[in-house]
């Protein structure tokens, strides 16, 4: 969130941008969508950053795109720093 600025921005980056390119992407026809997420993700948390990422991938499975695919950041790149 450091590098964002504020959290307005983190939550732009993060939540609000992922969500558009999902719906543009059904949009133009796509089925399949990959989005780096992170460990306890959950949009219904006290602490803003998981609720932030947990917003993300609700909002992305609104947008009914037929595979959607969440992988925490850790997984695939290690600790997140």
């Amino acid at each position: 969130m450091r590098k964002a600025g504020s959290k307005e921005q983190f939550r732009k980056a993060d939540l609000d941008y992922p969500v558009l390119t999902a719906r543009l992407g059904k949009k133009a026809g796509a089925v399949q969508m990959l989005a780096i997420s992170a460990m306890g993700a959950d949009p219904n948390s006290r602490v803003f950053y998981n609720r932030t990422k947990g917003g993300s991938g609700r909002g992305t499975c609104r947008c009914w795109i037929a595979c959607a695919a969440f992988v925490p950041s850790a997984a695939y790149f290690g600790r997140e720093g």
